[in-house]
């Protein structure tokens, strides 16, 4: 079952010489999901739902990436899908953003 939240904030933890680097991301002052960022080239583990707060995974390469999307494109949603579903788990857009 698919679980969609907007995002209407978020803390950053990029720490020195770790492998735990995140963007928790929150909607309405509450923790929903955290973004963690791994080596490049190492397997990432599945997304999942820890506690009711999603845990999705990415590669130390997509962090600027990922990081400029939540902070200029707005409204921003996080999406979970199970990975039995193999269905889009990311962010997203609500609707159509015009230009």
């Amino acid at each position: 079952m698919v679980t969609v939240f907007k995002m209407e904030g978020y803390l950053l933890s990029y720490a020195t010489k770790t492998e735990v680097h995140s963007i928790t991301l929150h909607n309405s002052s509450k923790a929903v999901a955290v973004l963690f960022f791994r080596p490049d080239g190492t397997t990432l583990p599945a997304n999942e739902i820890v506690d009711g707060i999603i845990h999705l995974f990415y590669h130390f390469k997509d962090f600027s990436i990922v990081f400029d999307l939540i902070l200029r494109v707005k409204p921003l949603n996080v999406v979970f899908n199970p990975p039995s579903t193999s269905a889009f788990s990311g962010l997203s857009t609500p609707q159509v953003i015009p230009v």
